[in-house]
């Protein structure tokens, strides 16, 4: 037999199982794809599904101090729609996936492979292709080695609780996350414009103080101006010889000059 013909019958044959599997316990759900159909789903899923593993990786390799595992997802999630222009909807295949023992040996096969001709960011996102799954492949999962003893109960716990942590990441959740980051860019912002218009104020503030200084500044310099002007007049008539005037002019500037005395040296005007 021709080992590439051989290799498409139990294709063909494996994918016929999966389609008499799926009719048969799909209960109420309203779907007539046939088996093209399926393998075409499931490629979606499987395309969508590797690159949400690279991004969920690099978000892990990061190492941020403080995140939970519900954090990691959401910001895998949140990488995953700026990079695709796309939300991430099998997030319940990624969960039962990333534990399946044949995902794991091929995702780590792959990822061996790949880093030896890739550069480390590109073969940090390395991921299974198991599109043309086949029997033997099947089988070949049957017969992997599975923790026994203690590190099997240890692995199933933490598997439990990946799952049930991952769970409870829904539609609501993450609305509520969108929510709450928008919020918070709203906060930003809002903090924002109050410290430019703090800013703008105070400008302004000292703007109009040095106006004010300005305007003081020159009230006195006409105060000033006025000043020695009244000085330079009191001398003018203090200085005024009146003995060639009129009696009547004589006596009109002597009471001037008494008033400028008086004033000078607070002894009140004269009658």
């Amino acid at each position: 037999m021709d080992p590439v013909q051989g290799t498409l019958q139990k294709n063909t044959s494996f994918w016929s199982r999966i389609n008499a599997y799926y009719h048969e316990n799909k209960g109420m759900i309203l779907s007539d794809r046939d088996q093209n159909g399926l393998e075409h789903r499931w490629s979606a899923i499987q395309i969508a599904v590797n690159k949400f593993c690279g991004f969920y990786k690099q978000i892990e390799g990061r190492q941020q101090s403080g995140l939970t595992q519900n954090d990691k997802v959401l910001q895998a999630m949140k990488m995953f729609h700026e990079i695709q222009g796309t939300t991430f909807q099998f997030l319940h295949c990624w969960n039962e996936l990333r534990h399946a023992p044949k995902w794991i040996t091929e995702s780590s096969m792959k990822k061996s492979k790949n880093s030896k001709t890739a550069s480390p960011a590109t073969s940090s996102l390395a991921i299974p292709d198991t599109k043309n799954l086949g029997e033997a492949e099947v089988d070949n999962v049957e017969v992997m080695a599975r923790p026994i003893g203690r590190k099997a109960v240890k692995e199933r716990l933490k598997k439990d609780k990946d799952k049930q942590v991952v769970s409870n990441i829904t539609p609501v959740t993450l609305f509520i996350e969108e929510i709450k980051e928008e919020r918070k860019e709203k906060a930003k912002s809002r903090a924002e414009f109050y410290s430019q218009i703090y800013i703008q104020e105070q400008e302004r503030i000292k703007i109009e103080q040095e106006h004010l200084h300005v305007d003081q500044e020159n009230q006195n310099l006409k105060k000033e101006k006025m000043r020695l002007k009244i000085i330079k007049n009191d001398e003018r008539i203090m200085a005024m010889d009146t003995s060639n005037m009129p009696s009547l002019q004589t006596e009109y500037y002597k009471k001037l000059q008494m008033d400028i005395i008086a004033k000078e040296f607070g002894g009140g005007s004269s009658n």
